[in-house]
Parts: C-alpha cells; structure tokens; sequence
C-alpha cells in the first residue's frame, strides 16, 4: 500500500476567527461581491445549513448586478433540475455536461464574477472530484466544516463478511501524528522526575509474550525464562509509568499502544455500488456512511483487535462483531481552488485546525475580512452559568442519575430559571425534539426546544436563558481512536465538540446583540465545560460559575485522596518518583 494519510500538505488556508455575532459572514459576503462586481472574481461560499443559505441568498440578490447562484437540494424542490447537486456543481464550475458536451445557453453559469451557494454537505460530497476548471474559483465555507468522521459501532456477531467483502485493512500502530503528541507528553513526564513507557518498551512485551507463548518447542528454557524476567520488569516499568503519568498529566494514555489498521476499499467498483444502491438494499444502507467516506477519499482506520475478531470469528462473547470504523477528512480539496478561506467563531479551538495543522497546513489571517474579536462584551449584563457534575457528562450518567426528568426536575428546583420567561433547551434526539417536546414542557411550559445545529437561525436572539442537556460524545472506541492514532486526548476532544457547540447555542441568544441589557442564565451538565466558557466573554468579573447541589441525584466523583506531603508542602512529581523507586528496592523481590 503506497497511499499514506498520514502525509504533509503544502497548502496555505486562509482563516478568520472571530466570535459569534461579530457579522463575519456578512462581511465576507459583502466583499465577495465587491470583487466580483470589480475584479469578476468568481466565490463559491460553502455553508453549514440550508436556512442559512436561504438567508444569505437572500441578502446577496439585493445588489443586483452580481449574479447569484444557489445549488442545494432546497433550491431542486422549488426549481426542479435534473442532475445531483454534485453534478450541477460540477457543470456549474466546467459549464458543461457530464460527457463534455455544452450545456444549453438558459442553463450556463454567469460568464464573470458571480457567487455560488452551496452546504457543507455538498462541498463534501464532491470529495476530492474537484474538477480543473475549479482553479478559477475561490472558496469560503462559513463555519468550521465536519473533519473527524464517526458512527456508531457495527454488530456483526456472524455477519463480518457485510464489510470484508469489500474492505480491507493495513496495520498501523503509531501514527506520526500520535508520535508527535506523545513525544511532547513524554518530555513533559521526563522533565517532571517521572517514568515514561516507550514504543519500544511496547514492541519489547509484545515479543516476549510471544516467545513464552511458543514456549520450549519454540525456543530454549533459558530463552523462555529470560523472556519472563523481562517481561515481568517490562509490566513494572509499565504500571510505574501510569502512575507517573496520572500524577503529572492527569492521564495515562502515553501507555496505550493499540494497534490500528488503515480501512481501503478491494474495488472501487464495489465500493461505489454500495453508495448508489443505499436505497435498494437494506444491507448497503446499514453500511453508510462507510462506502460514502471512502468514495469521498476520507482515510479511514478500525481497531486490528476488533477486526480480527470479527472476519476469524474469534470468541463468543458480546465483543465479537463489534467493529468500529472511524475517520478523517486530509484537506487536498482546497488545493483544487485559488483561495480557501474558513470562518469560524474560535477557530483555533476546533478539531479541523488541530489536525490540519498537523498534516502540515499553514494557517494565515484572511486580509479580506479583518475581524479580529476575540470575545464578546457582556455590556451592563451578567452571564451566570450553572453545572451540575464534575464528571464529563454523558448518556451513561444521565441514565445512572434517573433519566433527563430528573434533571429537568432538578433544575426546577433549584430555582435558577425564571419560569415566567421563556428558556431554550437544547437535549439529547432521544430525550426530546422539535416535534415531541414532552418531556421539556412538563417541567417548564414555557419551554423553546433548540435543534442541535443552531447556527445561523435567529429566531432565538430574543430569549435570554439556556439549558443545555445534550451529551456530544463520540462512542468510546472513537474516543480511544482520536487519542492513539490522531494525538487528540479526551480533554481536547470534548471542549472542540461539546465546548464548541454549547458556545454556538448560547451565542444564538440575546447575547449577541450589544443593545441587550438582560442577563444571561445558561445550564450546563459539567463543571469542564462551565470553567471554559468565561475566557470567551468581558469583562470578566461580570460573568458567574456556580454548582448546582446536585446530592442525591449526579452521581459525584469518587475523590481521591490527593497528592502525599513532605512536610507541609505537596511533593513534587521527582521526590514521588524517587519514594516509589525506594520502596521498589526495600520491597522483597517476586518468588
């Protein structure tokens, strides 16, 4: 296998970063017409909802002289058009047909500067068949686009062959992204006394178990019994090593090698069957979005473990079959166009410029839009946030804590919602919805349920308080994947998807507009996400972060017991290393 999806990227995206409400898309577009109208500069804007197109449409088509052109599948139902929108995208950009030949004059692009609207589904969808004629476009997608790629993990106890048919794996099991994290991590460790498990001391147990495995018919007795006297420091070193690691990271995963294996399709033909026939076959529509991602040229990995589990059928427990595949989005579709240009409120925050900005993509400040807001002002207002737990909230504990009624009737209590006002909520699917609000309204009727992807909707500016129940976690295979083969650790994970979206949610509020003066009172589940919030907002002393008491109801935390003193001083990470070597020496050895 010669693809590597782990190469560097020559490209240079330009980026505007700016918090929500600071008018960047309005900006851009603006200045996209501009230079159309003088330059004939031709932009195609890329956006994440079909009623944010519908509005910016809307907003460019009041300057008339610059034609304005919208591909979504809203704009199919009210003028039907035959074609996918990728095709009429591609034929928009080459001004012909599929098969080369001219498109009929009603049906050609503006011959000059214009602007074309599409979504982010559909920028995706085009995967990485951009086709040349698209050099003479730039393109700004306005929010940061869907980079990590995850569903939920596969059941196949007998069924493995759904996904061997047509897919098959290359093991890998330290990426260079993984290395780079972990080498930073293990510098940490080492320059704070502590003790790091290598890649090398990984590979050296692997070998060990293995020859004990073979045993004597395998190799000699004294090869065995060396291989165990290693193998036994090597499990030493190892445990050592999490502690060290716990105590100084607050993690243990420098000690997690998990082997990972590339996911590539045996037959484009195959693969592309899978994504066409979705609809005519029940097994090919279980299998989606997998043959889509590939199709659009994602790199995809799977666990080697779960894997093999799955195609030998090894076992007969409930883990066998299930498989998670999971993935990434490389950025060589933008190299396709003159400029790339993302918007996004904290960008430097999300995933697509932490593993972009691996894979060796340089990051500018757009000299088109100069937005440069790196918080919103508060005004005469007050933000309080409240949380519930300390834990990272999720299904699981929400389940544990009596199910979201319970929550609900825990904040109810509480009294930190003024019932008389109306408040958004913003929950789990199964838990609540736009079209089955039940479970909301009987604890606050004067409720507004909001729909996870909020961005760009405005009917809810008016509205000062928030309560946001919805755990944005990734399945924990995917969690475990991002840490080993992405270098992503959990923390970062959940403040670029759970910070991220709440922020946008809150942002969709009266809070950003500068003329309100009501206070602002938002509801979270976990303390993480409420102590990350404030460095967003000013000034500072105007915004609150308050715990609910929620005994009795969240399950809390088992404490620990805190770090040993010396003294009347905590001990430094050196001097607990050297306490645990100590005693390792005055221990007796292993019989």
């Amino acid at each position: 296998m010669t693809y590597d999806p782990f190469a560097d990227v020559d490209l240079t995206i330009d980026y505007v970063d700016a918090v929500a409400g600071a008018g960047k898309t309005l900006s851009m577009i603006a200045e996209s017409l501009e230079r159309a109208r003088r330059y004939g500069t031709k932009t195609i804007i890329a956006m994440p909802t079909l009623q944010l197109v519908n509005e910016m449409v809307e907003f460019a088509r009041r300057q008339p002289e610059v034609p304005v052109v919208e591909i979504t599948s809203r704009e199919d139902e009210a003028n039907p058009r035959k074609g996918s929108v990728t095709s009429l995208i591609h034929q928009h950009i080459t001004g012909k047909k599929l098969d080369g030949e001219p498109l009929p004059p009603k049906l050609r692009p503006p011959a000059g500067g214009h602007l074309l609207f599409i979504t982010h589904e559909a920028y995706d969808r085009m995967g990485t068949s951009w086709p040349p004629e698209t050099r003479e476009f730039e393109i700004v997608i306005d929010e940061e686009p869907d980079v990590i790629l995850t569903r939920q993990p596969f059941k196949l106890y007998d069924s493995g062959y759904v996904l061997t048919s047509f897919l098959e794996t290359f093991e890998v099991e330290v990426t260079p992204l993984a290395r780079r994290a972990r080498r930073r991590a293990e510098a940490m460790v080492r320059q704070q006394g502590g003790m790091v498990f290598t890649d090398r001391d990984a590979r050296n147990m692997v070998t060990f178990e293995a020859l004990i495995r073979g045993g004597v018919k395998g190799s000699s007795e004294g090869e065995v019994a060396q291989a165990k006297k290693r193998l036994e420091k090597l499990k030493q070193k190892k445990a050592e090593a999490v502690n060290s690691q716990e105590d100084i990271l607050g993690a243990s995963d420098l000690t997690d090698y998990r082997p990972y294996s590339y996911v590539v399709p045996k037959d484009p033909d195959w693969l592309m069957r899978r994504v066409y026939l979705d609809k005519l076959d029940d097994i090919y529509e279980y299998l989606n979005p997998v043959p889509k991602w590939l199709a659009q040229g994602a790199s995809l990995f799977t666990d080697c473990e779960a894997w093999t589990r799955m195609a030998s059928h090894i076992g007969s427990g409930p883990l066998r079959g299930q498989v998670t595949i999971s993935g990434f989005r490389r950025p060589e579709a933008l190299k396709s166009f003159r400029r790339a240009t993302i918007m996004s409120a904290l960008f430097k925050n999300t995933m697509l410029f932490d593993l972009w900005s691996q894979l060796g993509v340089e990051f500018r400040e757009s000299n088109l839009v100069k937005i440069n807001s790196a918080t919103t002002s508060l005004g005469s207002r007050t933000l309080r946030i409240y949380w519930l737990t300390d834990q990272g909230w999720s299904k699981r504990l929400r389940d544990q804590s009596g199910g979201i009624a319970a929550i609900f009737r825990l904040i109810k209590q509480s009294g930190i919602i003024n019932e008389g006002e109306t408040v958004c909520v913003c929950t789990n699917k199964d838990d609540a919805s736009e079209d089955d609000p039940r479970v909301v309204l009987n604890n606050f009727r004067n409720a507004e349920i909001m729909p996870h992807n909020s961005r760009g909707q405005n009917r809810f500016r008016h509205y000062h308080q928030l309560i946001h129940t919805a755990a944005l976690n990734s399945y924990t295979p995917d969690i475990r994947w991002m840490e080993t083969v992405l270098g992503i650790d959990s923390t970062q994970q959940r403040i670029a998807r759970a910070g991220q979206e709440i922020y946008q949610t809150l942002m969709r509020l009266s809070l950003r507009d500068p003329r309100q003066t009501h206070d602002i009172t938002l509801v979270v589940m976990d303390k993480g996400i409420a102590e990350w919030l404030p460095q967003w907002f000013e000034p500072a002393e105007q915004v609150e972060v308050i715990e609910v008491d929620s005994s009795g109801v969240v399950r809390r935390k088992k404490s620990r017991t805190g770090r040993p003193a010396l003294g009347e001083r905590p001990m430094t990470a050196a001097e607990r290393q050297a306490r645990r070597r100590a005693r390792r020496r005055e221990s007796p050895p292993p019989p």
